[in-house]
């Protein structure tokens, strides 16, 4: 290590020396072993009750479960219940070819899959003759010979599916206790034969004429509850190896002392010829068939739901189902990978985020809780130990030659043997080899600068030399790329891109990239290397650096043939093609072939019981043909040799469902069958089908569809297998669904034919009805845009003849107002001239009046004689044309009617028996003149004006109270009778009724 005490302050750092005691004295050993993976289910996932009985696979692969709310089916995609009848409790379930075989409270029959592909159920019980199921309840199921034999705690159905017949096996004894009632325990085939043990009694086998001893209960001493080929298994006494002839000896294993502890409650083999145990508290326990303990899985130890099991179920990919007393728990057996982690007793050790291996070919796994060491023996067992000075937060373990560096918080530890440790101050997040300008040297970030490790003096350690200058940043991931240059993750985004100067003392040139896509914001980026390339990823895909642009390419090679990939963190190279590529979700064996990349095993996280932080995910391959990979809890192990050991079973893919469902959520389910096109009678909404493809490791599956409308198709892969085709057009369909595998291999496929029909309103008899809706429509609507037209000018013809008229009415009004105007001025014309007329008769009479006077006085006077003459020829001259003339009255008339509106022809008409005179009188009394200008003007006297008024009246029929002068001013023609008011007293004179002598 470079000493530091002249250049400065002293850097701390001291060796540390511990015996192997004293480091397990600080921390102590953690027990533990590699287990199976574990993955839970409990009552919400599956939608059912907590207990679990039995289980059984189909040879399609899915998986059915006998729960307290019926029969569960999972194809490690969708749970579905289906209720058994009476809603009781399904006890135990047999999967035999496209049948499902359950039973239950005095029921029992089979599921089968229907035309529509939903199952349907058909009791048996109902067919059974007798009380046979009275009151029963059958736990168990067994197959033997093609019949099926349903067992409860009374007696054993058998079922022939060949021929339908239902039968009871006996329930009494044979030899050598014949006649006995036998009551069932449990039911097992074994070599042939059916066996069962009684209540409390002895195991026996099924005979014609009962069931017949072949083990005694003393020589058992318990209740045999399981069979593993030659072992058999009871629930207090241990384990028993049987003879051919039945003869029991006990089976010594290494849990002996764990299964007196509880009880076992069931047990069977696996497809290895191990015995698989299950107990009432104490969880699961392996045991191969020499009576080694292979593994023990709890609650506390490995994970499981529940300790209380309650039935197995290996099953045909090689994983094992534990049904328990709360949820089901899948242990994948089948896996090549497992997991190690402290027992119960010890401490947790936290979320891994490094891990290699140290000089003593020690295990040292770096995490937020410390950094211990472990090392697993043939038997799979690991004790874990914490690490001196290294609890808290650490970031990696690197090797380089024969020193391990621990980079954490506050200081790098280098182990330089056995128990040798050296701390260097100053945190570390990443160390890497390269070789720059020509020197070996390695570089270690941390959290603010750059630091620089050679080795010096020709000596075979590296020692920390000094820290670059020029270059400050927190620092979270490193390479050195072949062209010396480093590649510098930022803690939480971009990534820097530096070059040294020539003596590696500082940064010479340093681009930072906030993102590797132009168009992104800053993100977290990570940096590694693939194949002696430096590759980039973020969130998305992977990417190189294009040294001519200046800008990051799509990795175009890995990204195309490897697209599921995402969210890369790290990469770790086993050979020079084959490496490890570590996710948020996953880690990935990946294989460089021909050109090609290529998935060999996938280990989703998602079958591990605890998440991980996705960001410090990585793996460590040492040379033993085993890698290491970083878990929340513990480390994960994977036999690379195993990798290609999987499972040869193949599970089936089929139609779950296929059908309609509309906005609303209704579904119209359409036949399962693929023989022939399915047509729904109407068509709702959207097509949606699901596909079944039992798979339950988590593989990163991807279901590919396409549909063929017969012209064109369209393809879509998705993660899940089914999908929604919204808003079809009408007519036939195909649609083919693939499954397929992590390298893009078809593992499954199936067509499926279905039609969309032509909606009611687009078939040929309502197109019938459209074309003569359309033309009764066209002619309606023609007929209405005629009449509307009609209306139209009607109305229009309406208003400009209403425009007509109202000009016609005002031009009448002008004319109206004109005449009204001309015969106004006539009728003042008019008047005038009557007027002149009546002054021009009374002045010719005041005239006559003065003559007659003069002659009067003139009468005797001295040459009168003359004056006379003239006189009386002057009076002859004005009396030939006074005003009783016929010529005036003419005119008087003419002149008069025009004024009052024909008043003399009116009175003519309604009074025909009055003279001239009298119409006279009465045109004068209209004029309301006075009887004494009436007699002036008539030439007549008062006495005689009145008298003729007086012979009128009579003519006239006046009542005796009306006025005369008034009854003529108010004459009008009219027809009825005038009975004009007494608007005035009458005159004395006309109130005597006479005229005055």
């Amino acid at each position: 290590m470079r000493n530091t005490l002249k250049n400065g302050p002293i850097k701390f750092f001291y060796i540390l020396i511990f015996p192997v005691l004293a480091m397990f004295s600080e921390a102590g050993a953690h027990a533990a072993t590699f287990l199976p993976v574990v993955t839970n289910y409990q009552a919400r996932d599956y939608n059912g009750k907590l207990q679990n009985w039995d289980a059984s696979q189909l040879d399609n692969g899915l998986m059915c479960f006998a729960n307290n709310a019926g029969l569960l089916t999972f194809d490690g995609y969708t749970w579905n219940l289906l209720k058994v009848p009476g809603e009781y409790i399904c006890r135990s379930v047999m999967a035999d070819g496209d049948r499902i075989y359950i039973g239950s409270f005095e029921e029992f029959g089979y599921y089968f899959k229907g035309s529509s592909g939903v199952y349907e159920y058909e009791s048996l019980s109902d067919k059974a003759e007798g009380d046979l199921y009275r009151n029963s309840e059958f736990w168990n199921i067994v197959k033997k010979d093609g019949t099926i034999y349903f067992q409860s705690f009374d007696n054993v159905i058998a079922y022939t599916p060949a021929n339908g017949k239902i039968t009871a096996l006996p329930r009494v004894t044979g030899n050598p206790y014949p006649g006995k009632d036998f009551k069932p325990l449990n039911l097992f085939s074994h070599k042939g034969m059916l066996l069962s043990q009684g209540i409390g009694g002895d195991l026996c086998k099924a005979g014609d004429s009962g069931w017949e001893c072949v083990i005694p209960r003393d020589k058992l001493k318990s209740n045999v509850i399981g069979i593993a080929g030659d072992i058999f298994i009871t629930s207090t006494h241990g384990l028993y190896k049987i003879s051919d002839n039945f003869t029991p000896t006990p089976f010594i294993t290494e849990a002996d002392n764990d299964l007196q502890r509880y009880t076992i409650n069931r047990a069977c083999r696996t497809s290895k010829g191990d015995i698989l145990i299950g107990t009432i508290g104490g969880g699961i326990y392996l045991i191969s068939h020499s009576g080694k303990l292979l593994w023990h899985i709890s609650r506390e130890e490995g994970g499981i739901c529940n300790n209380s099991v309650l039935g197995f179920y290996p099953d045909r990919g090689g994983n094992l189902w534990a049904m328990l007393d709360d949820g089901i728990s899948l242990i994948h057996t089948a896996a090549p990978y497992t997991m190690l982690r402290p027992d119960a007793s010890q401490d947790d050790i936290g979320m891994v985020y490094s891990i290699g291996r140290d000089a003593a070919g020690r295990l040292i796994a770096a995490g937020n809780q410390g950094a211990y060491s472990f090392e697993s023996d043939d038997r799979n067992r690991a004790s874990f130990h914490l690490i001196p000075g290294t609890k808290g937060q650490n970031w990696c373990v690197r090797s380089f030659d024969s020193q391990l560096f621990i980079g954490g918080n506050d200081q790098a530890i280098i182990c330089t043997g056995a128990n040798s440790y050296t701390m260097e101050p100053g945190s570390a997040t990443d160390l890497k080899r390269g070789t720059i300008n020509g020197q070996d040297i390695i570089i270690q970030s941390s959290y603010y600068n750059l630091s620089v490790y050679k080795k010096k003096d020709g000596g075979d350690r590296w020692i920390k030399d000094y820290n670059l200058t020029n270059f400050g940043a927190p620092v979270f991931q490193l390479e050195i790329a072949s062209d010396g240059t480093i590649w510098a993750s930022h803690l939480t985004r971009g990534v820097f891109h530096l070059e040294l100067n020539s003596d590696l003392t500082a940064v010479e040139r340093s681009t930072y990239f906030p993102s590797l896509r132009p168009d992104s914001v800053p993100s977290i980026c990570f940096v590694m290397k693939i194949r002696g390339n430096i590759v980039f990823t973020d969130d998305e895909t992977f990417y190189t650096y294009n040294e001519h642009t200046g800008k990051f390419d799509r990795f175009d090679a890995l990204a195309r043939q490897l697209p599921w990939i995402r969210q890369a963190r790290s990469a770790t190279h086993i050979d020079d093609n084959t490496f490890w590529i570590s996710c948020a979700d996953a880690y990935y064996l990946i294989k460089f072939d021909n050109g090609q990349y290529h998935s060999l095993l996938t280990i989703p996280l998602d079958n591990f019981p605890r998440a991980t932080n996705g960001i410090n995910s990585s793996v460590f391959a040492d040379n033993t043909g085993r890698s290491y990979f970083n878990l929340n809890g513990g480390v994960g192990r994977v036999d690379i040799a195993d990798a290609a050991k999987l499972s040869n079973f193949k599970p089936g893919l089929e139609i779950a469902y296929a059908g309609f469902m509309s906005g609303s959520g209704e579904q119209i389910a359409l036949p399962g069958s693929t023989d022939s096109i399915a047509a729904p009678e109407v068509r709702q909404g959207n097509f949606r089908i699901v596909l079944q493809y039992p798979e339950f490791d988590h593989r990163p599956l991807r279901y590919r569809f396409t549909l063929d409308d017969g012209g064109r198709k369209i393809q879509k892969t998705l993660p899940v297998p089914e999908i929604l085709y919204p808003t079809l057009s009408p007519g036939n369909y195909i649609v083919l669904c693939e499954v397929l595998d992590e390298n893009g291999a078809v593992l499954g496929s199936i067509r499926y034919k279905f039609m969309v029909p032509r909606p009611w309103p687009l078939r040929w008899w309502a197109i019938i009805i459209y074309l003569i809706l359309i033309c009764v429509s066209g002619y309606s609507l023609a007929r209405y845009y005629a009449r509307r037209r009609l209306r139209q000018e009607r109305a229009k013809q309406s208003m400009e003849r209403e425009a007509r008229n109202k000009e016609i009415h005002r031009q009448q009004l002008i004319i109206a107002e004109q005449e009204k105007k001309l015969l106004e001025k006539e009728l003042t014309a008019k008047g005038k001239e009557l007027a002149s007329m009546a002054l021009d008769a009374y002045s010719r009479q005041q005239v006559i009046e003065q003559l007659r006077q003069s002659l009067h006085d003139g009468t005797g006077a001295k040459g009168s004689g003359a004056l006379i003459k003239s006189l009386s020829s002057r009076l002859q001259s004005l009396s030939n044309s006074d005003s009783n003339g016929g010529e005036f009255w003419s005119v008087f008339e003419r002149n008069f009617d025009l004024i009052h509106e024909h008043f003399f022809r009116n009175m003519r008409q309604r009074y025909p028996q009055l003279t001239a005179s009298d119409l006279r009188m009465c045109a004068l009394m209209r004029l309301n003149l006075a009887t004494k200008d009436i007699a002036r003007f008539q030439n007549m006297t008062v006495r005689g004006v009145e008298t003729a008024r007086y012979r009128l009246r009579k003519k006239l029929a006046v009542p005796a109270g009306t006025n005369l002068t008034e009854f003529m001013i108010d004459f009008s023609g009219e027809s009825e009778e005038e009975t004009p008011a007494s608007r005035h007293q009458p005159s004395e004179s006309e109130v005597e009724g006479h005229p005055q002598t």
